[in-house]
């Protein structure tokens, strides 16, 4: 499959898996873990931050949630929700055109990236 391919998959498996299932993180988390080894590390690459963005923002909202009782969680909810929407279209249409580079706001980075070294080949730690 053409690594541009994987990455409109992973957005969309990061758009709706919060729409359609109960854990939010567990769409790109299949995704990260099918693809964190992949060849092409931009997919891997991607799939990583968009897990991290569905972690955070898990965290963002549960964090709205507890503060409803002092009624600004009802807005910070709105706000996050709106805020969500308009950055998965933006993600929508950088990754339909194959450019996994966009990030996401309020992104806290939980899983970091492989570092690499340049020209190193072997794939042995």
């Amino acid at each position: 499959m053409e690594s541009k391919h994987k990455i409109l998959i992973t957005c969309l498996c990061n758009a709706f898996g919060g729409l359609f299932t109960v854990i939010p993180c567990l769409a790109p988390l299949i995704c990260w873990l099918a693809w964190k080894d992949d060849a092409d590390y931009a997919v891997a690459d991607y799939a990583r931050k968009r897990l991290n963005t569905s972690i955070s923002w898990a965290i963002w909202y549960f964090a709205a949630l507890a503060s409803t009782f002092l009624l600004v969680g009802y807005i910070a909810i709105i706000v996050l929700g709106v805020w969500a929407l308009v950055a998965i279209i933006m993600d929508l249409i950088r990754a339909s055109s194959g450019d996994g580079s966009y990030k996401f706001p309020l992104t806290v980075e939980f899983i970091k990236a492989k570092p690499t070294v340049p020209g190193n080949t072997d794939q042995q730690g």
